[in-house]
């Protein structure tokens, strides 16, 4: 069900039948460099984290993660939206794209409008993001959408750095 749609995207709920193209992305190179193995190994694999992440997360707080599909060509292009951590008090803004489509503006054109689905929806005051000093395009993406960062804190060995923005 599409929720969003930009200029150049289509943004809408994930469903069971989108784990080929989850399968693709989270077994994408950089997928593995910047977010890390999940141990998506089989397509099957995918669909029980469509069915435990994203798909549980729209039931339970009414927002997660979404798809990103190009208008004008059909093509899944990526992910985008938000994830509860336990380890974080807020929703965490997260995205990815297929190798393919980086380096276009993608990430920033679905992140600024799940953002500001979510604040004219006032499903949350505050959203959270947290990356790596190595992933420049993220840190550049964050400051463009106009995140603050707030501290560095360690997670599974390595260092990351939290980010807030205010909605």
């Amino acid at each position: 069900m599409e929720i969003i749609r930009t200029k150049r995207l289509s943004i809408f709920e994930l469903k069971p039948e989108n784990d080929s193209d989850i399968y693709k992305l989270m077994n994408s190179p950089t997928w593995i460099q910047f977010i890390g193995d999940r141990n998506i190994k089989t397509v099957e694999d995918a669909r029980e984290y469509l069915l435990n992440g994203p798909i549980k997360s729209y039931q339970e707080h009414g927002i997660g993660m979404y798809g990103l599909r190009i208008i004008s060509s059909n093509e899944f292009a990526g992910i985008c939206g938000f994830v509860k951590r336990h380890f974080l008090n807020d929703f965490d803004l997260g995205y990815a794209l297929l190798p393919e489509f980086e380096g276009k503006g993608l990430a920033f054109e679905g992140s600024k409008a799940v953002l500001d689905f979510v604040k004219k929806k006032n499903m949350c005051p505050k959203i959270v993001a947290f990356t790596t000093q190595e992933n420049k395009r993220s840190l550049k993406l964050l400051e463009k959408l106009g995140f603050l960062y707030t501290k560095t804190f360690m997670l599974e060995n390595e260092e990351c750095l939290l980010f807030e923005s205010q909605l």
